[in-house]
């Protein structure tokens, strides 16, 4: 009984849940136009909603990822928390095999 009631609920909220996607698109090398598309389905209607916002970004926009690039700092700062976290597994890893 209680299965059968949540199999109902699952599918009833499915069935008017909203469809969501987001589309980036750079206008120019500073401004990503990011498109949110909402479709609401209702018994035999659909309804679509769409919000567009225009994203000045500071380091420039990406035309290949479509998104706004980070700054020179996090971008460095990234990679070399990467290399040293991988020397250091490294290292620790070196330890163990000359200990067996």
């Amino acid at each position: 009984m209680i299965k059968t009631l949540i199999v109902i609920l699952i599918i009833s909220i499915l069935l008017i849940c909203p469809v969501f996607s987001t589309t980036n698109q750079c206008l120019d090398n500073v401004t990503l136009r990011r498109n949110f598309n909402y479709t609401f389905q209702t018994d035999t209607n659909a309804k679509n909603l769409t919000i567009t916002r225009n994203v000045d970004c500071q380091f420039g926009c990406d035309n290949v990822t479509h998104s706004c690039r980070e700054s020179p700092i996090m971008e460095y700062s990234t990679f070399f928390v990467i290399v040293v976290g991988l020397l250091i597994i490294f290292g620790v890893m070196i330890k163990l095999y000359k200990k067996f």
